[in-house]
């Protein structure tokens, strides 16, 4: 998927790699968020979702409560179990 995704950049065909990241894990998917190319193309919550994911839930809340997207903030706590996060 890596591959495809990298296609999918140089071709900014940015709704097929919106579809990618969200449907498909086996990439290496936190590289996404930091590459400045394809942060153009994603949504907070899209890079929020992929921090999730990863399991990286303190930087998807982050992101979420930076935006105001509260919903997926508390999804995000609720998924984690950890009580720290929570508070």
């Amino acid at each position: 998927n890596e591959a495809l995704n990298e296609i999918y950049v140089e071709n900014e065909d940015h709704e097929s790699l919106k579809q990618s990241i969200m449907e498909y894990d086996n990439f290496e998917s936190l590289i996404l968020p930091k590459d400045l190319k394809i942060m153009i193309y994603l949504t907070s919550e899209e890079t929020a979702i992929i921090y999730r994911k990863n399991k990286k839930f303190g930087k998807s809340i982050e992101i979420s409560k930076k935006d105001e997207l509260w919903k997926d903030a508390i999804e995000t706590v609720s998924e984690s179990n950890e009580m720290e996060l929570a508070e």
